[in-house]
């Protein structure tokens, strides 16, 4: 239980990190992509945002586009590298400005914290599941040994017979 709990804020607090490893994303350096870092801090004067979100690139076939973080303070903008081949400056800018809007609405955070519950509710309902299947098998495993237990008594009750066959209990012993 502590260990999901741990995992649980450790994921909260890095979602930022995690997804964008998942994705293999790397920073948009200045040197590398000045045209979209121009166009990120020209959307934050309008934006009202006291934060820039980090930017980063994503090296895919697929034009896409994606806001992570947990409030705007720790947030960060991916792009593929496919978008900033295909679209033009305004069309870039458009979808900065639709990211920044998830960022600005908290629904990074929303989206941060949902993923972070179905998470841990995984994780918690694995343990409760394993718990039971343990439990369970440990039963059988009592009620297997209990049995054993009976038949070698009920054994004994039909040796009898055997101790007037044979003079020593020598076959009451082998079976108990």
């Amino acid at each position: 239980l502590a260990v999901s709990i741990i995992s649980a804020i450790a994921s909260y607090y890095n979602c930022d990190k995690i997804v964008l490893s998942m994705n293999n994303a790397r920073p948009a350096t200045e040197e590398e992509f000045k045209k979209l870092n121009n166009i990120l801090d020209a959307l934050m004067i309008s934006s009202g945002l006291k934060y820039r979100p980090k930017l980063y690139v994503v090296d895919d076939a697929q034009p896409n586009a994606f806001a992570t973080g947990r409030n705007p303070e720790h947030s960060a903008i991916c792009v593929t590298t496919a978008l900033l081949e295909r679209l033009d400056y305004y069309e870039i800018e458009g979808v900065l400005a639709h990211e920044l809007s998830h960022i600005s609405n908290y629904d990074i955070r929303l989206s941060a914290v949902i993923t972070v519950m179905v998470g841990l509710v995984v994780m918690l309902s694995d343990m409760f599941t394993r718990s039971f299947i343990y439990r369970e098998r440990n039963a059988i495993h009592r009620k297997a040994h209990a049995d054993a237990v009976v038949g070698k008594e009920l054994s004994c009750v039909h040796c009898e017979p055997d101790d007037q066959i044979i003079s020593q209990p020598s076959l009451t012993k082998a079976i108990i």
